[in-house]
């Protein structure tokens, strides 16, 4: 938890998405979360994301590299004056480091609830401006940030690796693919100024950098959903092409199983259906409501 300038903690502040005081960056996405804990103070949070965001990928076992390029790069990059944005990981613990040696400042993103991985990830990809991609591995299974992050249409820089290491397959993908390569901190600086870089068609706009006086200071974020009253969808069959995994989680939303707590009761691991509703709202076939029911999207109804 940050602290504030006279010593003392702030107490954490849960704001729904109604509430003035929650982020715009998130407002108008239906991946955002309904709720956000903060931590750290509302007037400290809106000073981080008032500049530019950069957001360091989540990664399972990243290698000893992996580590010192998170946290080589976060240095300078929040000596330029940019916020660095992590999840509650080992490269986002780097990566802080990295940034606090600089006197940089952080925003951590963490989930509220251990049964909702994805929110965290999510939440991440939404707040940032640029989405940087150390190393991950192709193996893992299960939605990313980056991979919200080209869904939405926010930049995505890669650092290149060895091509024999299974750490460095995604990140060399992206860059096949398109992203920018990473060589060093300056090359993401470039993609923030938008100088010499092609940036996604469907990358959002943000407000111009307005960089606060005085001290600097820390934020965490925490994420969740709440479960509301049912209010049965429209019927609607299984699309054939999809995995029966996803298949399954669709027909059963469509039958009235609309939020994450109904689709877990008597459930012992709520990893599987988490992520099925994310890969649905992803590929287009749900959307997630303001009050957190997850519905048939207007193009899958039609």
């Amino acid at each position: 938890m940050a602290k504030a300038p006279g010593g003392s903690a702030w107490q954490p502040r849960r704001v729904c998405r109604h509430h003035c005081a929650y982020p715009q960056r998130l407002a108008l996405d239906s991946l955002a979360p309904d709720v956000i804990e903060m931590h750290g103070g509302v007037e400290s949070l809106r000073g981080l994301l008032g500049r530019d965001v950069v957001a360091f990928a989540d990664v399972q076992g990243p290698s000893d590299y992996g580590l010192r390029c998170a946290r080589s790069l976060s240095r300078e990059i929040a000596a330029a004056g940019v916020t660095v944005a992590t999840c509650e990981d080992e490269l986002g613990a780097a990566a802080r480091a990295g940034a606090l040696h600089a006197d940089g400042e952080t925003i951590v993103v963490g989930s509220l609830r251990t049964r909702e991985p994805l929110a965290a990830q999510s939440t991440l990809a939404l707040l940032a401006d640029l989405v940087i991609v150390v190393e991950a591995d192709e193996e893992v299974a299960g939605v990313s940030v980056a991979d919200v992050a080209e869904s939405r249409g926010v930049a995505i820089a890669a650092v290149p690796g060895p091509i024999d290491s299974p750490a460095s397959c995604v990140s060399n993908r992206l860059i096949a693919e398109g992203a920018l390569v990473l060589r060093s901190a300056e090359n993401a600086l470039d993609a923030l100024a938008g100088v010499g870089v092609r940036w996604p068609r469907r990358a959002r706009k943000r407000r111009p950098s307005k960089p606060r006086g005085g001290a600097t200071c820390n934020a965490r974020v925490e994420a969740a959903t709440l479960p509301e009253p049912h209010v049965p969808a429209p019927p609607h069959a299984a699309e054939p092409e999809l995995e029966p995994r996803l298949a399954d989680v669709l027909e059963r939303v469509l039958g009235g199983e609309d939020t994450l707590a109904k689709l877990c009761l008597g459930e012992r691991d709520c990893d599987e259906p988490a992520l099925a509703l994310t890969e649905l709202e992803l590929i287009g076939l749900l959307q997630r409501a303001p009050d957190g029911r997850y519905l048939p999207s207007a193009d899958h109804l039609s």
